[in-house]
């Protein structure tokens, strides 16, 4: 079934787990990222038990959701008839980032990089405990 991830939160989570090297894409494009999504509310609050949202959550279904029914996904997510017009390159990311594998580490543009602590026993599974290390953590 498909997940919703906050902007907001995704965004200085991914910022302070990467610590992006200064002056790179990424940091660019983090930054401008955040300014233009700041930039499109009047006024925000948080009730109690939603202090990590910031007011606008989006589609990320988990990807052992979609690698289980990638028929129905696709079908019904990615397909011209149901895709959201207004969105159409955050569904091509999305499908993208579902049929990703790990890059390799050259080039990477994070000063962190997330080792887990935890040995996968099963395809697709989320890693908790992350360890950082590199020259950004603290």
């Amino acid at each position: 079934s498909p997940s919703q991830l906050d902007i907001g939160s995704f965004l200085s989570v991914f910022n302070g787990l990467c610590k992006p090297a200064g002056g790179s894409v990424l940091e660019n494009a983090m930054r401008e990222a955040s300014i233009a999504y700041d930039g499109m509310f009047e006024a925000r609050g948080v009730g109690k038990g939603t202090s990590a949202g910031t007011g606008m959550a989006i589609l990320w279904p988990l990807r052992a959701s979609y690698t289980a029914d990638t028929e129905t996904f696709d079908d019904y997510l990615f397909s011209l008839r149901y895709k959201t017009l207004s969105a159409p390159k955050w569904t091509s990311f999305i499908r993208a980032f579902l049929n990703s594998t790990t890059p390799s580490s050259q080039g990477v543009a994070c000063q962190n990089s997330a080792e887990s602590s935890i040995v996968p026993d099963r395809p697709n599974q989320l890693l908790l405990k992350p360890g950082l290390s590199g020259s950004g953590s603290a």
